[in-house]
């Protein structure tokens, strides 16, 4: 998956393998990345990766 090889070349050794359902954003910079089609279900918990 994308995610997957973002974290690999973010030198990532260990992830999670979250729900990609319609639920699911990506966002970065404050940008979407994805589109939201018009059934998506609101995000009530999130998961944020940072640079050390």
């Amino acid at each position: 998956t994308e995610m997957a090889l973002l974290m690999g070349q973010l030198g990532a050794t260990d992830a999670l393998n979250l729900d990609g359902g319609s639920s699911t954003n990506l966002v970065l910079g404050g940008q979407l990345l994805n589109r939201i089609p018009d059934t998506a279900a609101p995000v009530h918990n999130g998961l944020g990766v940072f640079r050390r």
